[in-house]
């Protein structure tokens, strides 16, 4: 897969149009069944979370991950990392006043 980077100041060089760009792309394929074999068998877990990796390259990693009922409020920001053998793990929370929109 290509994309196409813009350089600015930023932890990567894909600006925010490219990014959600990426993230409509990538949703598109998912209700289009491109990605069907890595969803679980019999559907997603009522009670706990699950991820998948759908895309990796040097510019960014793409994940379709399913939230367990009762998410933290809008209000919390948890960081992740991913480990050694390709999970998520979450390296901190912070509590904001600003919504995730923004």
């Amino acid at each position: 897969m290509s994309l196409t980077p813009s350089a600015v100041s930023a932890p990567t060089r894909l600006r925010l149009p490219d990014l959600l760009h990426t993230t409509d792309r990538f949703a598109d394929d998912v209700l289009r069944g491109r990605f069907t074999r890595l969803l679980p068998p019999g559907g997603f877990p009522a009670d706990s979370r699950w991820f998948a990796r759908l895309h990796s390259d040097d510019e960014l990693d793409v994940w379709l991950i399913n939230w367990k009922p009762g998410p933290p409020p809008l209000t919390a920001m948890s960081y992740y990392t991913v480990t050694a053998d390709q999970r998520l793990r979450r390296t901190r929370t912070e509590l904001t006043d600003a919504s995730a929109g923004g």
